[in-house]
């Protein structure tokens, strides 16, 4: 007795293989025709990053900036796809990167405009004052230009006189790019010069820190004298008590004043020359 086994031509298993080889041929060769006209449009001219314009810039040279922006896309990925693509440059980053290499830049904002243009908004610190520190007494203060928050954004130099608003500490020094004077601190300096003026009649043109005695700031006043200050007083008594001291006590003694210690509440010391 024999047997026989019939094939329909859909259970051929020769045409089986065939289909699938057809349709991974055919998938492959819509992938490989996406890769290429992809790369196509990456690496057209006409969609790359050529133009950079600059919106709120007040002291900053464009010029430097521009240059850096496209000098930042200027590389490419996997050695194919061009940075500068306007599909593929990264805002994000080259956004990053302004803030850290112009640290003169508080803020910074990049949008893309279709086809080659990227429009950089930024905002430039303002200044406040000038921060100097030196760890020994005689070696040569480094000095930094500050804004409101106490940022070092560029090197200064040694200013002397009631003009320039200046900040001395003979602790550890600081650095471009970095906060020179804590928030809190910061805080404490914008309130005194405030208020320190409505009760004294004069304004400060100097704080000094000194790392042995943290608790204690200095600010001296254009008039010549010093005000020490403990960093947790009751200042709106402190406040007072300095009027009162001023009007009753010194008096016409004013320009001979050398200091007033407001650190110990009522109680209230100052020296003449």
């Amino acid at each position: 007795m024999s047997s026989r086994i019939v094939y329909t031509p859909h259970q051929s298993p020769r045409t089986r293989p065939l289909r699938k080889v057809l349709v991974l041929g055919a998938a492959s060769a819509a992938v490989f025709a996406a890769i290429v006209g992809a790369v196509y449009i990456f690496r057209l001219p006409s969609l790359q990053i050529r133009e950079v314009e600059f919106l709120g810039l007040q002291s900053s040279e464009e010029r430097i900036l521009r240059e850096r922006v496209l000098a930042m896309i200027g590389g490419t990925y996997a050695f194919i796809l061009p940075q500068s693509s306007y599909f593929l440059a990264d805002r994000a980053a080259v956004a990053s990167r302004l803030r850290e290499e112009f640290p003169r830049l508080a803020d910074v904002e990049i949008t893309k405009e279709f086809p080659d243009k990227f429009v950089v908004t930024a905002s430039e610190r303002v200044f406040w004052g000038i921060f100097c520190s030196s760890a020994a007494a005689s070696s040569t203060p480094q000095c930094f230009y500050i804004d409101a928050s106490g940022f070092a954004y560029e090197e200064a130099p040694e200013v002397k006189g009631a003009l320039i608003l200046s900040i001395y500490s003979d602790g550890a020094g600081a650095a471009v790019g970095r906060p020179a004077v804590d928030a809190a601190t910061m805080k404490l300096f914008h309130f005194l010069t405030e208020v320190a003026l409505k009760a004294s009649g004069t304004p400060i043109i100097g704080y000094e820190l000194r790392s042995h005695v943290p608790s204690e700031i200095r600010a001296k006043v254009a008039d010549g004298f010093t005000l020490i200050f403990e960093r947790d007083s009751d200042f709106a008594n402190t406040f007072r008590v300095l009027k009162r001291v001023l009007d009753e006590e010194i008096k016409e003694k004013r320009d001979r004043l050398d200091y007033i210690d407001l650190r110990l509440g009522n109680k209230v010391f100052y020296k003449l020359r």
